[in-house]
């Protein structure tokens, strides 16, 4: 009986350190398994971004050219020449306008899609560093074990306990 608590204590050293070292690995997994979720939840946005920027501007677009048409519909009716002069720098006006509305919209809408994106590759880079921490952390918990086991035997052998019976200190 005297060589058993030995043993045990040894074993549920070494036990013990690989179950902390598992419990590090996946703890740093499942962070990094939600960083990446949330960077993909980021690209996504970033897509959606650029896309509802083109949308928008794209419709922006089409009242642009709808108000021109009614400019140019009101100017026919009143009997002026909607190719000359006042009707027609107006028109020009209105298109240019329009035009830079459209770039501020889809300006808009880059720089909101480079903020989703700069997000995601910072969840990227964090999913990484779990990944290595949770490596790091594994692998402290595996030599802290050894360490132990290390320590415990060396104090057995000091003492004259033999865990495993079989050895013969002197």
């Amino acid at each position: 009986m005297g060589a058993v608590m030995p043993f045990i204590s040894l074993a549920t050293t070494v036990v013990g350190g690989i179950f902390s070292a598992i419990g590090s690995q996946q703890q740093a997994q499942a962070q990094a398994n939600a960083a990446n979720y949330n960077a993909a939840v980021a690209r996504n946005a970033a897509t959606f971004a650029q896309q509802q920027g083109e949308v928008n501007a794209q419709a922006n677009d089409r009242r642009t050219a709808a108000m021109i048409g009614r400019q140019r519909a009101i100017y026919a009716a009143g009997n002026l020449d909607v190719n000359t002069g006042s009707p027609l720098d107006i028109q020009a006006n209105t298109e240019q306008i329009g035009r830079l509305n459209s770039l501020t919209i889809r300006n808009n809408a880059a720089r909101e899609a480079y903020g989703y994106q700069a997000n995601a590759n910072l969840d990227t880079a964090q999913a990484q560093n779990y990944q290595s921490a949770g490596d790091m952390a594994m692998f402290g918990s595996l030599i802290g074990a050894g360490t132990s086991v290390g320590d415990k035997w060396m104090s057995y052998q000091t003492a004259g306990v033999d865990p495993f019976g079989v050895f013969a200190f002197q």
